[in-house]
């Protein structure tokens, strides 16, 4: 995976505004839910009527935050470095879910070059159809510290192809494929490389990854 994918998300993240929490969520058994259910179903505060609201800022940074070395290694945590994703099962499970129409939730944990972990919490809510991204880069030794969120209507995930010296266009070897949500949706390379140069781009970079085999 080519080096410079960390410092891109590092600037488009800067660049993009922190949207509003809106998602709602339901609670769950919490002696059966994994790391990302544990956040999505905190409870914050109950109207007159008893529907539970969701987390705060607060409440999820303070999560974030609070994930052990452990925590970030668990099974229910996906892992991506450069060239090589763990518990890769969780993200297509994520997909399907979101598919069905169905809340979804899942903790993407990505290394920047030196090693350090970005934790980066993806929720899909049915109830509003828009999807929540909450950014944690506290532990970036070379970064800016900040605690980031976004929201925004549609997920999109591009194939990524390369020109070659012949003036062709070929896909990536290995296969890449960048994973990004925004308030429109991206079909091709063209229109995502079109938004990248944008001054003011309302894109949101989640991460990138190279093929799965199996």
């Amino acid at each position: 995976m080519k080096k410079w994918i960390p410092v891109f998300v590092c600037v488009v993240l800067l660049l993009c505004g922190c949207a509003d929490r809106k998602t709602n969520t339901s609670a769950t058994d919490p002696s059966t839910e994994s790391v990302s259910e544990s956040i999505s179903n905190t409870e914050s505060s109950e109207e007159e009527s008893g529907e539970i609201q969701p987390p705060s800022r607060e409440e999820i940074e303070e999560k974030l935050k609070s994930m052990t070395e452990e925590d970030l290694k668990s099974d229910d945590v996906i892992t991506a470095s450069l060239d090589t994703v763990g518990n890769w099962g969780k993200w297509t499970a994520f997909l399907e879910e979101v598919e069905k129409g169905e809340n979804a939730s899942v903790i993407i944990v990505t290394l920047t070059i030196e090693g350090d972990p970005i934790v980066n919490y993806l929720e899909y809510s049915k109830t509003n159809d828009e999807y929540y991204l909450a950014v944690d880069n506290s532990r970036d030794r070379f970064g800016t510290s900040q605690f980031a969120e976004y929201t925004r209507k549609y997920l999109s995930v591009i194939d990524i192809r390369y020109e070659t010296k012949d003036g062709e266009w070929s896909t990536a070897s290995p296969r890449e494929w960048h994973v990004v949500m925004d308030d429109r949706r991206y079909n091709t390379q063209e229109e995502y490389t079109a938004e990248m140069k944008n001054e003011q781009p309302t894109m949101v970079f989640i991460w990138a990854y190279p093929s799965i085999e199996g």
